[in-house]
């Protein structure tokens, strides 16, 4: 089974799973690699591709999705072994509006608080952002818990800065925090 195979073979199954073609961003494909020997009659080891995961992240006019996505691991066999689909409606919580784009400070000021809040100095190595659209109960900081969706809003989605604090490497036998995700909306979120 080769990569672009497997590809393929994930593809026409999502396709036929329902989901639209113009929303599926760029396939990330990788092989699932496995090993053996048998160590009491000393054999050589075998390496053998065991399965292809085919990973595909929702994209809506260019923007990922975030919690939107398609998994699809291909046997040795040519055939989809597994299948797992994340594919939620997709609607902007209703009230946003341009007018609403909260300004670029203020956007830097709620990134450096939240970072600030939970990493000491020098606990960060580098920091990744970009946009998508977010869960609107992942991006409300007035959502205490930000758990599960309730109300008339629950499959809503709201544009937002997704950042990633990436902590340095570790030294040997030292135990650190690992990577740090948070939302920050790029939108006032309308009125409750």
């Amino acid at each position: 089974m080769t990569e672009a195979e497997a590809q393929r073979l994930a593809l026409a199954g999502f396709a036929g799973f329902g989901v639209p073609a113009a929303e599926m961003g760029p396939p990330f494909v990788r092989a699932l690699m496995a090993a053996t020997q048998d160590a009491a009659l000393k054999t050589k080891t075998q390496i053998l591709k065991a399965e292809v995961h085919v990973n595909v992240q929702r994209h809506v006019e260019g923007t990922p999705v975030f919690a939107s996505r398609l998994m699809a691991a291909v046997s040795a066999k040519d055939q989809i072994a597994r299948l797992y689909v994340e594919w939620p409606d997709f609607s902007l919580l209703p009230g946003l509006s341009p007018a609403g784009t909260r300004p670029r400070p203020a956007v830097v000021e709620s990134v450096v608080e939240k970072m600030g809040a939970d990493n000491p100095c020098g606990s960060v190595a580098h920091v990744m952002a970009h946009i998508a659209y977010v869960p609107a109960r992942l991006a409300d900081p007035q959502e205490e818990d930000n758990g599960g969706a309730e109300g008339e809003n629950a499959g809503a989605f709201v544009p937002a800065l997704v950042v990633f604090a990436v902590p340095p490497e570790a030294r040997d036998g030292e135990v650190q925090l690992g990577e740090e995700q948070f939302v920050v909306p790029l939108l006032t979120p309308p009125p409750r």
